[in-house]
């Protein structure tokens, strides 16, 4: 062809259709999971047929979603490509509710000294609970040799009862004395010697040193304590 010249040629071209997701099954799940499980796409697999007549065996799918929050049956809905899916049903259980221990110590039997004077920061009453007294002054010190715990308000007394991880606290109760009408607090709340106080399910609970009276050097001697606590 000369300068300018124009030629044409006939050019086979082929259209490639694309491949797209023609059915998904789903071939294992969590039959039957506790309410409110979350079921993630690592606990489900799935075949996936394409439209190029390949599959893919036993895969994770792109996503899933389940409502488990309510007893019964609930569809687990596994999608691949977005807009293909393939539902199943899965069995919801109620969760039976976390049971109460209860756990009551004597300061005799835990403060670990008979020595009168002796300041004793931290007490364990077993595996889950455990105490802690604030180190200002002549706070956590021991006396009737080593079975009354005592706080002192002029001290800025503080008792932490602590749960390990996992478990709660419900309530607690202490069996104590004092002195210069000291008085213990929960939560800015005075109590007295037995009561029970709730704690609303947290993991510690602080008590603190007030007075029922006009002076501000009260003291709590505490000889037992009890504490109700649950897994959470």
């Amino acid at each position: 062809a000369t300068a300018g010249e124009v030629t044409s040629a006939e050019v086979d071209v082929t259209v490639t259709e694309p491949v797209t997701v023609t059915e998904v099954v789903v071939t294992d799940w969590p039959k039957s999971v506790d309410q409110k499980t979350v079921i993630a796409v690592e606990d489900v697999k799935v075949t996936v047929s394409y439209s190029d007549g390949t599959s893919k065996v036993n895969i994770n799918p792109e996503s899933v979603s389940c409502d488990t929050a309510a007893v019964g049956t609930a569809k687990l809905i596994a999608a691949v490509g977005g807009v293909n899916s393939a539902e199943v049903d899965v069995t919801v259980n109620a969760v039976e509710p976390a049971k109460d221990t209860t756990v009551t110590k004597a300061i005799a039997d835990i403060s670990g000294t008979t020595s009168d004077g002796t300041k004793v920061s931290n007490m364990t009453m077993d595996s889950v609970i455990s105490l802690v007294a604030s180190d200002a002054g002549n706070n956590g010190k021991v006396y009737s040799s080593g079975a009354q715990w005592r706080f002192y308000q002029g001290d800025s007394g503080t008792l932490t009862i602590n749960a390990a991880e996992g478990y709660v606290i419900k309530s607690f109760s202490l069996t104590f004395t004092v002195d210069k009408t000291g008085i213990p607090l929960y939560d800015g709340t005075a109590f007295n010697s037995g009561d029970t106080v709730a704690v609303n399910s947290l993991s510690s609970a602080l008590i603190t040193i007030g007075n029922s009276g006009t002076v501000n050097n009260g003291q709590v001697r505490i000889t037992s304590i009890t504490v109700v606590y649950c897994a959470a």
